[in-house]
């Protein structure tokens, strides 16, 4: 009963297009739930220099006494679009590993 669940859960992980899953983690997450930010790399109230161009260096290499507060919020941005690109390759490792254990 729960490997059908996961089967048809992963199927549908795997059928949705990346885009619309972006928008529907962003709608849920982000506008009703108010979790996460909707976009930007760093919230408005900090100014990065961009070094690498990798937020997380360029807010640890910043000269700020917020860098760690400009590290989380960066990680936070972050989240949703990780989210949202490792959904198809994690719903094709469980259908695999289902398919290698039956």
């Amino acid at each position: 009963m729960a490997g059908q669940i996961y089967q048809r859960l992963a199927l549908l992980g795997f059928s949705i297009p990346v885009f619309w899953l972006a928008l529907l983690l962003t709608l849920f997450f982000s506008l009703t739930l108010g979790w996460l930010p909707v976009s930007g790399r760093f919230d408005l109230l900090y100014t990065v220099k961009t070094v690498s161009g990798f937020a997380i260096i360029d807010a640890w290499l910043s000269d700020s006494i917020w860098r760690h507060e400009m590290i989380m919020s960066a990680l936070r941005h972050m989240v949703l679009p990780v989210l949202t690109l490792a959904v198809a390759p994690t719903t094709e490792v469980i259908r695999l590993m289902r398919i290698s254990t039956i």
